[in-house]
């Protein structure tokens, strides 16, 4: 805070007093435009994760729903999979599913990025 009564002793005139109180109304302003930013910005960041959690949830239980509830979700090192597990066809052959589920995963997260 500015010390008028200092500046004053000082022999500062009245003039240079209110220069220096303006300078200092111009930086507090910009403090407190900088800080209502940062609230928007974080705002904004916790609308678009809430978005995210509800589209995951969303293609998750469609996986799970499109393969009867056989799948492992793993996250590893920020990396997540899905594996589904692996069904026979209708001739009685092992599909690997793993793929089949990784591919509806890939597709889920290109559409977050």
């Amino acid at each position: 805070m500015i010390d008028v009564e200092k500046l004053i002793r000082e022999g500062k005139s009245e003039e240079d007093i209110l220069k220096l109180l303006k300078g200092d109304i111009e930086t507090a302003n910009l403090k407190i435009d900088k800080e209502k930013e940062a609230e928007k910005i974080e705002a904004l960041k916790k609308e678009q994760l809430k978005d995210a959690i509800a589209q995951a949830e969303a293609a998750l239980q469609a996986v799970y729903d499109l393969t009867g509830g056989k799948i492992t979700v793993y996250i590893l090192n920020g990396k997540v999979q899905v594996l589904v597990d692996e069904k026979p066809d209708s001739r009685g052959r092992n599909v690997n599913s793993w793929k089949y589920g990784n591919s509806i995963l890939n597709d889920i997260l290109d559409i977050w990025s």
